[in-house]
């Protein structure tokens, strides 16, 4: 965990740059009509980068409490043993099923259904958009966890057969993405409220779901699970703010619906 000061310092360095750089785009928005503010695009720009910035920013401030095993880090064990002591043989199985369907294989499967769909109505961009986020996630991960490189909970704990390293979570940082990516399409793509409101709360809960299947299996701790999402919250912020851009492109400042 040698890394995590120094990606503690570059976070911090990296929030006084948003801000410097946040500054300098309202005020040119007072200023003049820039080329972001005309076209509308100056909003996601900042909300997109700034979600990103901030979570990148807490990341690396859980990374560094699990290296000075501090604060949220000490929930590790006891958390991990009050899952041990809580399982079943009907909810093992289920949680096996979650975490395989979580896993890359299933996002992979996703992610291609949800760029075919893209194709088929025309909307290139919009898919290559969500194939680079899960590729970047499964990227993300795996650098990350060779960086840490932080031993994973006893094998005699684990219920499944896992290998690499813990942090951070790769099921919970390629879900956070891939699942808020295709939430991300419909919201922007698909009319109506309670529709958007359904599939953005299935995300959501789905994420969640494979979080805690990986803390009952006993291959991560708990502060796997959070930098996983995380990271993957970041990641993801910066995708959804590409996807709006290119759908404000293609549709030209209108947002059209997809076809019932």
């Amino acid at each position: 965990m040698w890394a995590a000061d120094p990606g503690l310092a570059a976070a911090g360095v990296l929030v006084v740059l948003w801000v410097i750089a946040a500054a300098f785009m309202v005020t040119g928005r007072r200023r003049t009509d820039g080329w972001l503010t005309r076209r509308g695009l100056l909003a996601p720009v900042l909300f997109g980068s700034g979600a990103a910035v901030a979570m990148l920013a807490v990341y690396a401030a859980v990374v560094d409490a699990v290296e000075d095993a501090s604060e949220v880090s000490r929930l590790d064990v006891p958390l991990h043993s009050w899952f041990l002591t809580h399982r079943t043989g009907a909810l093992s199985t289920l949680m096996e099923v979650v975490s395989s369907a979580g896993g890359s294989e299933g996002m992979a499967v996703l992610t291609a259904v949800a760029a075919g769909l893209l194709l088929w109505w025309g909307r290139w961009a919009h898919a290559l958009i969500v194939v680079v986020a899960m590729g970047g996630s499964e990227a993300l991960g795996n650098w990350f966890k060779v960086l840490y490189a932080r031993a994973r909970p006893p094998v005699a704990d684990q219920l499944v057969v896992t290998g690499s390293y813990a942090l951070p979570s790769g099921h919970s940082l390629g879900s956070a993405v891939v699942l808020g990516m295709l939430a991300a399409v419909v919201v922007l793509l698909v009319s109506g409220v309670a529709r958007r409101a359904a599939v953005v709360g299935a995300a959501v809960a789905g994420v969640l779901l494979i979080g805690v299947s990986r803390l009952y299996l006993g291959v991560h701790w708990l502060t796997d699970v959070l930098s996983g999402y995380l990271l993957g919250g970041a990641w993801l912020a910066v995708c959804v703010t590409s996807l709006v851009l290119a759908e404000r492109r293609h549709a030209g400042g209108a947002r059209p619906a997809l076809p019932e």
